[in-house]
């Protein structure tokens, strides 16, 4: 199958069908000619593991209402996750560094919440999984060069379960794994 495809891009729709007439649902993606992103000039003897957090003890709907408000509690974290420090409900987390793309590639993200989270590269939002919701994942994929990108990961906790989890894959078969590894902040 071949599709033109431009940076607008084309939204694909396709169902299976099995010998006895019976079809699965509709699914649809949308596919769009891309460039890898360039990376951020920065000199990485200045760069530690982690990234920087502000935890905030809000109540809110979404990861954009945390901008604004008065961080309780700064740091760094290892990885994007819970801090274990944080109230059971009606908080915000705020992590921002860097990460380290190994080679130039297309790379897909899965981020993991129970409520609302959002992952941003540079200015582009990779994953928007806002909102309230139950622990689920969702995807997004960046083509990035080489070296280091900023990123930002803004998490809110309304009631009920918790979780933040983020991992990467390189390419479209790429294993998944903990993006802990990836991940740097200023000294």
């Amino acid at each position: 199958l071949r599709l033109p495809v431009d940076e607008e891009g084309v939204v694909v729709t396709a169902r299976a069908f099995l010998p006895n007439g019976s079809a699965s649902r509709p699914r649809s993606a949308r596919f769009a000619k891309t460039s890898l992103r360039p990376a951020t000039t920065i000199d990485a003897e200045r760069l530690s593991g982690g990234m920087r957090y502000a935890y905030y003890e809000v109540e809110v709907s979404s990861v954009d209402e945390l901008a604004g408000h008065q961080p309780a509690r700064e740091g760094i974290a290892q990885a994007v996750s819970l801090q274990g420090f944080e109230r059971d409900e009606r908080f915000g987390l705020v992590l921002d560094g860097y990460i380290r793309a190994p080679a130039d590639g297309v790379y897909t993200f899965y981020l993991t919440s129970d409520d609302g989270s959002k992952l941003t590269i540079g200015e582009e939002t990779v994953v928007d999984h806002d909102g309230y919701h139950g622990a689920s994942t969702k995807q997004g994929m960046i083509a990035l060069q080489a070296g280091y990108h900023p990123i930002t990961v803004r998490f809110f906790q309304g009631g009920g379960g918790r979780g933040l989890r983020l991992a990467v894959a390189r390419g479209d078969r790429g294993k998944r794994e903990e993006a802990s590894g990836w991940l740097f902040h200023r000294r």
